[in-house]
């Protein structure tokens, strides 16, 4: 009987599986992976949101993962994150290898959510109805500066049924506030107090010059007409050129244009050249998304021009 060779499918449950097992071997090293998780995002699944920097209702989001011993809760979460970016990958017609990338690597070690978050986004743009988009943007609005537009956006291409849309996040806020009183200001004084760190240095550059772009995504979904691939590229670039925007989030851009992932491993020999050289490297993969869009833009614009002129 002959053997069959392994599916690319294969390869990748293979591969979820050896990175998983290798967080359970770096638990017990020491230099364990894992540090967001267990410095704020456990205390935030066992319900003491005030020591995280996400919105309080994201307790009933990472609430499962408590019920893992603590040293295997960041192992639990690699499983899930690989097989959410894994599932995404698919959707967008491409494989887990394609988003490898540095981004990819580091939200991994650090033991960041940004899979659900993900996952959330994709939901709210995909989920075949208003129940399922409504969980989306409930997953999606834990860490608003990632998903900010393109949670506005969606709203706005459903505009005449924004009441469906927001019914889970009313409802699943409504509990925290009931739980936790009025957390927001404690909310919002924590995160405007996040210290410089090396994840968001990066876009740092720009600032404030990038205040400059906040429109842009709101201008090019108008122009487009509807909430299309340049428009949420579009979105996800100037959100990422934000100083609240870590690097290892740009993992959420490979999932729309993966050939960043590619162009992020250049941060390897430019840490070789300068400390200096990597956020510069760093803020050129949103800026360079952005161009990409453009330049489409325009070669599709001079493509149709002719036509319209052969017509007349």
């Amino acid at each position: 009987m002959a053997i069959k060779k392994p599916t690319q499918f294969h390869l990748e449950i293979v591969f979820i599986m050896a990175i998983t097992i290798a967080t359970l071997f770096a638990n017990y090293g020491p230099y364990h992976g894992g540090h967001d998780w267990y410095a704020y995002y456990k205390f935030i699944a066992a319900f003491e949101p005030s020591r995280g920097y996400v919105p309080y209702f994201a307790v009933y989001i990472l609430a499962p993962l408590s019920i893992f011993p603590e040293r295997y809760q960041w192992t639990a979460l690699t499983l899930i994150s690989l097989s959410i970016f894994s599932y995404l990958a698919h959707r967008q017609g491409w494989s887990l290898w394609h988003i490898w990338g540095v981004a990819f690597f580091t939200d991994l070690w650090q033991g960041q959510v940004d899979a659900i978050v993900a996952l959330g986004m994709w939901l709210a743009l995909s989920g075949k109805n208003d129940r399922l988009k409504s969980v989306g943007l409930l997953l999606a609005m834990m860490k608003p500066q990632l998903s900010g537009y393109i949670i506005a956006l969606v709203l706005l291409e459903n505009r005449s049924k924004w009441y469906i849309m927001l019914a889970v996040p009313f409802i699943v806020i409504g509990i925290s506030f009931i739980e936790f009183g009025n957390w927001i200001p404690a909310w919002v004084a924590k995160t405007s107090s996040m210290p410089l760190h090396v994840f968001n240095y990066a876009p740092r550059l720009l600032w404030p010059y990038s205040l400059f772009l906040l429109p842009v995504p709101f201008i090019v979904w108008k122009q487009q007409g509807e909430l299309n691939k340049t428009t949420i590229k579009t979105a996800l670039a100037i959100s990422a050129l934000m100083p609240n925007f870590s690097t290892y989030s740009y993992v959420i851009l490979y999932l729309f244009e993966p050939r960043l992932a590619l162009l992020s491993w250049l941060v390897i020999p430019a840490s070789f050249i300068s400390i200096k050289a990597v956020p510069m490297v760093e803020i050129s993969i949103p800026l360079i998304l952005l161009l990409a869009v453009m330049v489409a833009e325009i070669k599709s614009a001079l493509v149709l021009e002719p036509a319209i002129v052969s017509e007349n």
